[in-house]
């Protein structure tokens, strides 16, 4: 599916849907947008219906707030993970320390993730964190 999305999204300019009373004509883009986005909500509810929901604990905490949060921004073919690292260097320095620790929590779980979670579209990040986890786990990054 994702395959002809990308398609679609190559070779439409607009798409008509026609129903009983209406004729909507939309942007290819927009339609392939909304699919995008469609795709993510029902892969989202399948693996709920497969594995179960996030922890009330989980769900209700800042830092599943901000991992959606960071998920919304990084959904976007416009999104720059090297302007994105080049902000980095303008945070606080402490917060600077803070983020790699994430980065290296991170790392981890991706390494040692269930197998259930890794399919071809994650599987280059798991096998990287799996060769990466464990020198890092050697540095300290104290709180300074």
């Amino acid at each position: 599916m994702l395959t002809e999305l990308e398609q679609f999204k190559e070779s439409s300019n607009e798409i008509t849907i026609v129903s009983k009373d209406n004729i909507l004509r939309v942007d290819g883009e927009v339609m392939a947008a909304m699919m995008s986005a469609a795709i993510i909500v029902l892969e989202n509810q399948l693996d709920i219906a497969k594995f179960g929901k996030p922890s009330d604990n989980l769900e209700d905490s800042r830092e599943f707030k901000a991992a959606r949060a960071l998920e919304d921004a990084i959904n976007s073919f416009s999104f720059n993970p090297d302007r994105f690292a080049e902000a980095i260097p303008y945070m606080h320095r402490t917060l600077q320390q803070n983020f790699f620790r994430l980065v290296r929590s991170c790392v981890c779980k991706m390494a040692n993730a269930e197998s259930w979670r890794i399919d071809p579209r994650n599987e280059a990040s798991h096998k990287m964190c799996k060769a990466i986890a464990e020198p890092m786990s050697e540095y300290s990054l104290p709180y300074i």
